[in-house]
């Protein structure tokens, strides 16, 4: 999120800027093809900050399903935000365009929690930002902050020991790659995000990308090369 973003004030429900947004950039850009949209992505940022309290109880450590040791929190943690996000979704009543909507939607659920977590290492100014846009008190603002922290801890931790750099680094280069205008970097910027922030599996990640678990494969290793290259 752009640090010079304004904030929507209004009537209206995040789901319903939301809705309202993509819905505009779906008429601009019918096939699909059109350039980020920063204002988007700060409507996504709230969105995932309120939502990030109703998360906790499925999360190991922060809810009742903490003692499931056979639980995969990662595919709980997307699948949560993913029904979350259907509500904006299922407004349309064409299947086609829910279709196209859903892809780029989770395009930028995908970066915009990348964000987050880079904000989290960072230590930005965003989240008090949020927390008066949406109203939150400093309990709840802490509540989720703890989320977040746990979830990148855990993430980070995956992160590290598969690439050998840093979450806090990597989350870095991902951002970079992702604002790069050469599409190889964007490529090896969204198998990343999907692996590792995300948690997808590599036929999940192929179905993202449109390609095939090889190719997934492929990009995944040539991503980790690109990281240590760069480590200090």
């Amino acid at each position: 999120m752009s640090e010079s973003q304004e904030w929507p004030s209004g009537n209206d429900s995040l789901e319903d800027l939301i809705f309202q947004r993509i819905n505009q950039w779906q008429e601009q850009y019918p096939n699909s093809d059109g350039p980020r949209d920063p204002e988007l992505e700060g409507l996504i940022y709230q969105f995932l900050y309120r939502e990030l309290r109703g998360v906790a109880a499925v999360l190991p450590g922060l809810g009742p399903q903490a003692n499931q040791a056979n639980a995969d929190f990662s595919c709980r943690f997307t699948s949560v935000l993913n029904k979350a996000f259907l509500r904006i979704i299922e407004r349309y009543p064409d299947r086609l365009m829910r279709s196209k909507s859903r892809e780029q939607l989770t395009g930028y659920v995908s970066r915009t929690m990348s964000n987050m977590m880079l904000n989290h290492y960072k230590r930005k100014g965003t989240f008090r930002k949020v927390m008066e846009t949406l109203g939150l008190t400093e309990q709840e603002d802490a509540h989720v902050r703890d989320i977040l922290s746990h979830l990148s801890e855990e993430k980070g931790s995956y992160f590290e020991r598969r690439t050998g750099v840093t979450f806090a680094n990597g989350l870095e280069v991902i951002h970079s790659w992702d604002k790069s205008a050469d599409p190889d970097l964007n490529s090896l910027s969204a198998v990343l995000r999907l692996r590792y922030v995300d948690g997808l599996s590599y036929d999940e990640i192929g179905s993202e990308m449109q390609v095939d678990r090889e190719t997934v494969e492929r990009l995944l290793e040539r991503a980790k090369y690109q990281l240590r290259k760069l480590k200090p």
